[in-house]
């Protein structure tokens, strides 16, 4: 299944790792069929050192790994911040400057239908000038471990309004959204973030010609690297 990466921003000469970018795309349409968890889009909690302080300890740990890896200093959180995009690009903006751009890279929104199906509506958005922002819409089922594409036109692929993706969500039960978008900071570094019902499930900074990244930061199993 090929994808294609967002381009560079001639601005950003470190910005893009591309072994992560592969990671970021495969993420969003490659997972497998999501675990059902009750009222998981809808509760709109988060993590903050009161509710989870076990998660909040470990998140405040690899964020110091951070900094040791990317030699910059990383701001630690309040204990009652969430843990968020926002919270985290507050948290390392100090020495990379303020954040001057955002792209969403892709959303993704999983149903639960009637009948149990698990589906996928996944909307890519690309940064390419000559494509004019041009977004691409899968709509696919989980059927025996293979992704079953649900027979959209053309036309309804490309460029889908709000009213026609609203549609789709409404064929079933809403079980998690997802986002990955790149954000550009002044001082000419970038960070790939993903996050899933407002937390932050993943996310990996390049700076300094070392790669920090974090995968399963939405859940018990955190794992970090520095390369």
């Amino acid at each position: 299944m090929n994808h294609n990466t967002s381009n560079e921003i001639a601005m950003v000469e470190e910005a893009t790792n591309a072994e992560g970018v592969a990671a970021s795309e495969l993420e969003a349409s490659q997972t497998p069929a999501p675990t059902v968890t009750p009222d998981a889009a809808t509760t709109g909690f988060l993590p903050t050192q009161m509710s989870e302080p076990d998660r909040f300890k470990n998140f405040q740990t690899q964020l110091v790994k951070l900094g040791e890896c990317l030699s910059i200093a990383v701001d630690p959180l309040d204990e009652g911040e969430e843990l968020n995009a926002g919270t985290l690009t507050e948290a390392i903006q100090k020495e990379l400057g303020e954040v001057v751009l955002q792209e969403e890279e892709w959303q993704a929104t999983d149903i639960r239908t009637a009948d149990g199906e698990v589906r996928r509506i996944l909307i890519q958005n690309s940064s390419d000038e000559d494509l004019g922002g041009k977004k691409t819409l899968r709509y696919f089922a989980y059927r025996d471990g293979k992704e079953v594409d649900l027979g959209l036109t053309s036309e309804q692929s490309v460029n889908p309004d709000e009213t026609f993706l609203a549609g789709l969500e409404k064929d079933g039960q809403l079980l998690s959204k997802s986002t990955s978008a790149k954000i550009y900071f002044s001082g000419g570094a970038s960070a790939a973030i993903s996050e899933k019902n407002g937390k932050i499930s993943s996310f990996q900074i390049p700076h300094n010609d070392k790669n920090f990244s974090c995968t399963g930061a939405d859940g018990a199993d955190m794992k970090c690297s520095c390369r």
